[in-house]
């Protein structure tokens, strides 16, 4: 996910939480060589999940290749991981045709799911928000 993306999708997702329908219409307006913008807010959650099993499962870098092995193979096995990708699908699938107050409700579900993963309250959703927009600007 490049940064422009990312910055995009959290600007979006910021405009959809302040119900701000003007902001939230030109940011979805994105150029023909540009990716629509609810396959980014999607590609930003799944991006949130990953991070968390990676987290969760204790792999980074540094791992030997059999502990890196042992920590996929205990993903693969992992209710919650499964639980978190077939969230993830289904929001993309809903995306395909969602119109309307439909991408409201959508976005509002993405951003349900990052806070879940977050751990933070519906008070905490624009600090969450704040925090994927700094960790944009790092990478």
């Amino acid at each position: 996910m490049t940064q422009d993306d990312m910055l995009a999708a959290v600007a979006y997702l910021e405009a959809v939480w302040d119900s701000k329908r003007d902001a939230t219409a030109v940011l979805a307006a994105r150029g023909e060589e540009e990716r629509p913008i609810l396959d980014i807010v999607l590609d930003l959650a799944e991006h949130v999940g990953q991070l968390r099993v990676q987290q969760h499962m204790g792999l980074h870098d540094g791992l030997s290749v059999e502990q890196t092995e042992a920590a996929k193979k205990q993903i693969e096995e992992d209710r919650e991981t499964a639980l978190s990708v077939l969230m993830v699908e289904t929001l993309r699938q809903w995306s395909l045709t969602a119109q309307g107050e439909a991408r409201t409700t959508l976005c509002l579900a993405a951003i349900g799911y990052m806070a879940a993963i977050f751990k933070a309250t519906e008070d905490e959703v624009p600090q969450m928000l704040a925090i994927l927009r700094k960790g944009a600007l790092a990478s």
